[in-house]
Formats: structure tokens, C-alpha cells, sequence
């Protein structure tokens, strides 16, 4: 993804990479080793610029990039936790580990099942 910063203006145009109210969505590419740890590098190198406007590709264009940077990072870092939990007791297919994090989205803490295995 590209950004576009006007440093005279201190003008950040940041696409899909820094969203305010939405996580913007980090997929797998098969070219790319790893696609989260390139995206919360680069999120580093955003944070750093001089900014005062943000201008995402769509949605809200209120917030603080730093804050913003900050809370992305968290976040990343809480779901990365949460799929770990998830793989303590051995390993599991993606897409358990997928249902688990949606329903932990839907109720809160909630008991690690797979639908899609045989117990």
C-alpha cells in the first residue's frame, strides 16, 4: 500500500493504511513473508512524520495518527495474544482458531470449541 505525505502541508493522504473507526484488513500474500510485521513496521514509519491532517480513503478522518498508530498496534498485538491462548492446549486448524476469535468478538470470553472437529 502507498501513502502520500505532503511535508510542506503536513498533509498525510493514508488510503486503507491508517483507518479511524475500522482496522483496515492485513491479509496473507504469498509473496510476502510477513504481511502483519511489514504493516506494524510501516505504521512505525507513518507515526513518525509531522502530520496534522489524515485523510484515509474513506470513513472518518478524525483522530490523531500517533493515537491512531498506537491503538492499531494494540490491537494487533491483543489478537495476536488471543490466538496463541487459543493454540495452548495443541494445534488446531485456521479456521477453529478463526471461530474462536470471531465469537470472542460476539460474547466476550468465551469457552475454545472447533466446530469442524470430531470429538
Amino acid at each position: 500500500h502507498m501513502c502520500l505525505y505532503d511535508a510542506n502541508k503536513k498533509i498525510l493522504f493514508s488510503g486503507d493504511h491508517i483507518l479511524f473507526d475500522i482496522t483496515p484488513n492485513i491479509s496473507w500474500w504469498l509473496e510476502m513473508e510477513d504481511s502483519l510485521r511489514s504493516y506494524l513496521l510501516s505504521l512505525d514509519k507513518v507515526a513518525g512524520l509531522e502530520v496534522s491532517s489524515v485523510f484515509p480513503a474513506h470513513r472518518s478522518t478524525l483522530g490523531s495518527l500517533k493515537s491512531r498508530v498506537d491503538e492499531l498496534k494494540k490491537h494487533h498485538g491483543h489478537r495476536l495474544d488471543e490466538a496463541l491462548v487459543a493454540l495452548e492446549d495443541g494445534d488446531k486448524m485456521a479456521r477453529c482458531i478463526l471461530d474462536w476469535l470471531s465469537q470472542l468478538d460476539r460474547l466476550g470470553k468465551c469457552k475454545l470449541s472447533c466446530p469442524h472437529k470430531k470429538y
